[in-house]
């Protein structure tokens, strides 16, 4: 996209990205730190498990009402109050000493994470629709998958320097961060609904997306594939650095080195997300990202060579980077304007679930089978994720 297609966007794809990036700077800004930190503390490494429990539990718990909250209650009022209840979690974090404290702001971290997940993207893809404006998404969602990941590199960097004076320093700056987004968002974004106002309960509105979930057969089978295939893809969190020390015996600084060749490929798989899209369809696209991570798969369970293996992390994050923006679109389009939110919210309270199931399917299979018979085990819920994209596409 040139600088000419940005300047001529539309105000709402201006406004979700310029969100999105500030946002996603002060949530990764901690990412280098955060365990660091906690030991820092003299938190124990039980004690670091059960936070990071208590968040997921919290998120999990929280991510598909807040939906319904934001269905009815506005997505703007819903997003910026997550945004800044996150930014109060930061601060809570970087100025306790004890585990509760710590455990009261997983607590406010999963609340903040669960009222913004789903709230802007709702937002933006009906402020969209209203406008007749929704062919911009498929630029904007590639932009926005791009620019997190370009704060993840951001954050590295600032990390070194912050924590150099006080390692809690990235915790209050990435919630001064929220806060500066949660002003800026009250200034320039504008409320929208769904159609939920009025009388219409929460209750209801879970019921509905619930419904709306489960009886329409390409929602239904999208919303599955996605959970087969965010399970499958727990298992490269797991492994991959267990695959480059254990089983191809490179020293643990080139960690590094691959991590920035993921984030590479990840970066380049947002933008070819972008022209992608406009050339082809969602189910394509999305049927091509899965093809390269499961072809990635294969490739770290026969690699021999360090040459092979570093070319999977590469193919994997393309693969990754593009899906993400393809199924996005995908889920936006087919869901009801009056339960965009919920089922938004709803997807991602099922990622949470199976993110915790997920990581300890992942141990077992590493420690039972070894990490590479691990990749190849792990092909069969990938390929069955392709089989029920195929399904919801018809």
């Amino acid at each position: 996209m040139s600088i000419r297609d940005l300047v001529n966007l539309s105000k709402y794809s201006k406004i979700t990205l310029l969100l999105a990036t500030i946002v996603s700077l002060g949530k990764s800004i901690i990412d280098p730190v955060y365990i660091a930190f906690l030991a820092s503390r003299a938190i124990s490494k039980e004690q670091i498990g059960l936070l990071l429990t208590i968040y997921f539990v919290c998120l999990s718990i929280f991510d598909f009402p807040t939906g319904a909250i934001a269905d009815k209650w506005g997505r703007k009022r819903t997003y910026l109050s997550g945004v800044g209840m996150y930014g109060s979690g930061l601060v809570l974090y970087g100025t306790s000493t004890k585990f509760e404290l710590f455990a009261i702001s997983e607590i406010l971290l999963a609340l903040g994470s669960a009222f913004m997940s789903g709230s802007l993207i709702a937002w933006y893809y009906s402020s969209l629709e209203k406008h007749g404006l929704t062919e911009e998404a498929k630029s904007i969602f590639g932009l926005v998958n791009a620019s997190r990941t370009i704060c993840g590199v951001l954050a590295g960097l600032l990390a070194y320097p912050l924590v150099s004076f006080d390692i809690a320093y990235p915790f209050l700056i990435g919630g001064i961060i929220m806060f500066v987004a949660t002003g800026l968002g009250l200034v320039v974004m504008e409320e929208n609904h769904g159609n939920n106002e009025g009388n219409t309960s929460f209750y209801r509105i879970m019921k509905n997306a619930l419904r709306i979930s489960i009886h329409r057969k390409n929602i239904r089978y999208l919303l599955l594939g996605d959970a087969i295939f965010s399970f499958a893809l727990i298992y490269y969190i797991y492994s991959w650095q267990l695959l480059f020390i254990d089983e191809l015996k490179i020293p643990a600084r080139m960690l590094g080195i691959l991590y920035i060749i993921g984030i590479f490929g990840s970066l380049f798989g947002n933008l070819l997300s972008g022209f992608l899209l406009k050339k082809s369809n969602n189910f394509k696209v999305s049927i091509l990202s899965q093809s390269l991570i499961l072809a990635s798969y294969i490739g770290f369970a026969l690699s021999q060579s360090l040459l092979l293996a570093i070319l999977c992390v590469f193919t994997y994050n393309v693969g990754f980077g593009t899906y993400g923006p393809a199924f996005s679109i995908w889920l936006n389009e087919i869901i009801p304007d009056d339960a965009r939110s919920s089922v938004l919210s709803l997807n991602s309270s099922l990622a949470s679930i199976v993110a915790a199931v997920g990581s300890s399917f992942s141990g077992f299979i590493a420690a039972s089978y070894g990490i590479k018979l691990g990749f190849l085990i792990l092909t069969l819920p990938l390929t069955f994720a392709i089989m029920l994209f195929y399904i919801s596409s018809r």
